[in-house]
């Protein structure tokens, strides 16, 4: 099994370092920026964690036997859903995981309407296609690969959204009389829910 241990948290966090260093230097991003793309980017990194690990490279007879290999996907968008389903912790698991993407990407790029449903797309297409891809170099499905997914991923990434608009307007309201939308972190906060409120 390749697990997501200390040595593939490692390689994340090196990553990001690497990033972080290109952006202060190289981009003249702000300590604050760089500290909430930190915390973006962990999130990201345990998104990775539960969707993609851990990986079974030496289990492939098993997976064999037990199914084929197109057996465990589906491509078909409500193709095998049913009323009682959407109630399945699956489903909200889908919704749950994708809910910070759609809150927290406001604070590193700015978002209009057409980015941020490309965004919510893509948000649950790469880990579907990741789990694809991983599984055809496996020679097995080691995940169930399902286009449904992908859109409760997509849902959870645009209730994110809102929340974080909610969020914007009464941040606005509570700290637009207040000294603190002109110091550090809550000055970026208030530029940041400024610049997107009234966007979508």
């Amino acid at each position: 099994m390749l697990r997501f241990n200390k040595l593939v948290l490692t390689i994340g966090l090196v990553i990001i370092i690497l990033l972080i260093i290109f952006m202060k230097y190289k981009k003249g991003r702000s300590k604050i920026y760089l500290v909430f793309f930190f915390i973006f980017y962990v999130y990201l990194l345990f998104v990775i964690k539960y969707t993609i690990f851990p990986i079974p490279l030496d289990m492939g007879d098993i997976f064999i036997l037990e199914s084929r290999f197109f057996y465990n996907t589906n491509f078909i968008l409500f193709g095998d859903l049913t009323f009682k389903s959407l109630f399945k912790s699956q489903v909200l698991l889908n919704i749950l995981l994708s809910m910070p993407f759609g809150f927290g990407i406001s604070f590193i790029m700015r978002i209009n309407r057409k980015k941020l449903i490309n965004l919510a797309i893509l948000f649950g297409v790469f880990i579907e296609s990741l789990q694809l891809i991983i599984s055809l170099f496996l020679g097995f499905l080691y995940r169930v690969v399902d286009i449904n997914d992908v859109f409760f991923n997509f849902v959870g990434v645009i209730l994110g959204y809102i929340i974080f608009k909610i969020f914007s307007i009464l941040y606005i309201r509570l700290i637009k009389d207040s000294k603190l939308k002109n110091i550090g972190i809550f000055k970026y906060v208030y530029r940041v829910v400024q610049n997107e409120f009234g966007q979508i």
